[in-house]
């Protein structure tokens, strides 16, 4: 693999998919750009605040919390505006980028297409860590080659002399304008939606999953608080860093974009690795002709939705 940093990781976005599935992009920096799952090109687009992050507590007091990205360099003046809600420059970076938020320092890239190794340091933080990123493709079988999937693992070194519990944080927000959705499902989260009929172009839903090894603390937390402005996105952060466990909460109600986050906690003793291993999955099944849309046609379905009836399905 090759080894990429500094100014070099503001050129990278590898796409993590299968075959004829679309992709979400890993860059340089961390960040999952380029959701292009839903049938149609979208070159630097955000799922709301979809992110990984890190955290490590002693078991009594939490230490530091990071995002899984580094410096935003790139896009400073507003190259994300449309993710913000407005249009044109001199926005600054979109929230959604959570560019304000503590993140690492320090970060290299290591890519050889379907994989990627991120290595993530911070003198603040107690450990080294590294989020691994890849597709599902196995030479000469397209079937499992070709599955609705990006597939991750974030891993913690305990560089300390003391044990540590390291929290791995999977957030996706759910891109359901409307009847929003989150359930759980065995180890994870469903992000479906309840307005659209399946046939219709923009249908569809996410999972995300983790894959036990047997020792993790599995958790999710199915809705980010319901507030206004950005309440909801301070009330999770506050959350994650000051309480051991994140507080369930669930809405009677569907919602709209409505977020969720996994949580994967595992003790690492002195010297020792640890990790969790997820599993993002995508289910938007009907494409249309919107290149060049004639009166009469009609959509079809992806390959991917004649082997699966839900993202719920491709994640087991």
């Amino acid at each position: 693999m090759r080894l990429y940093k500094d100014r070099a990781l503001e050129q990278i976005n590898m796409p993590l998919g299968g075959i004829g599935t679309g992709s979400v992009g890993i860059s340089g920096d961390g960040r999952l750009a380029d959701w292009e799952i839903f049938n149609h090109p979208s070159k630097g687009s955000l799922n709301g605040y979809t992110h990984l992050a890190v955290r490590a507590d002693d078991g009594e007091r939490i230490l530091d919390t990071r995002v899984l990205n580094g410096d935003m360099t790139r896009g400073l003046s507003g190259q994300y505006a449309a993710a913000s809600g407005h249009s044109g420059f001199g926005y600054g970076p979109a929230i959604a980028t959570m560019a304000g938020f503590p993140h690492f320092r320090d970060v290299t890239f290591k890519g050889a297409f379907p994989t990627s190794q991120l290595a993530f340091r911070d003198e603040h933080f107690p450990g080294e860590v590294t989020l691994d990123a890849w597709s599902p493709m196995i030479p000469l079988d397209s079937e499992n080659s070709s599955l609705p999937a990006a597939c991750f693992i974030a891993a913690a070194e305990n560089s300390t002399s003391a044990p540590l519990y390291y929290t791995f944080a999977f957030t996706v927000t759910n891109p359901a304008a409307k009847g929003s959705v989150n359930s759980a499902v065995p180890n994870g989260i469903r992000l479906a939606q309840t307005v659209l009929p399946e046939n219709d172009p923009a249908y569809g839903e996410l999972c995300v999953v983790c894959v036990p090894d047997g020792c993790e603390d599995i958790r999710t937390q199915l809705d980010w608080y319901r507030g206004s402005w950005f309440d909801s996105l301070g009330i999770y952060w506050r959350n994650l860093t000051q309480e051991l466990t994140l507080p369930e909460r669930v809405y009677d109600t569907p919602g709209q974009r409505d977020t969720a986050t996994l949580t994967v906690r595992v003790l690492a003793k002195a010297g020792q690795s640890v990790r969790a291993r997820f599993i993002l999955t995508w289910y938007y099944p009907n494409r249309i002709n919107d290149w060049s849309p004639r009166e009469g046609d009609m959509p079809w379905r992806n390959w991917y939705a004649t082997r699966f009836p839900s993202a719920e399905d491709v994640a087991a």
